[in-house]
């Protein structure tokens, strides 16, 4: 078996071969994608110069 065997967000253990390789299960996966893409927008918009 490779990579993880739990989800690395919540601990609970990983059913698919898929999820086991990314390390989270479809809905960690999905919400983690969704905080590092807010999180890019907020980088963006701090750093985006004032008009």
């Amino acid at each position: 078996m490779e990579g993880a065997t739990n989800c690395l967000r919540c601990n609970r253990p990983l059913k698919s071969e898929k999820s086991r390789k990314v390390g989270y299960g479809p809905v960690c996966a999905a919400r983690a994608t969704a905080e590092r893409e807010e999180a890019e927008k907020l980088e963006a918009a701090e750093t985006k110069p004032a008009k």
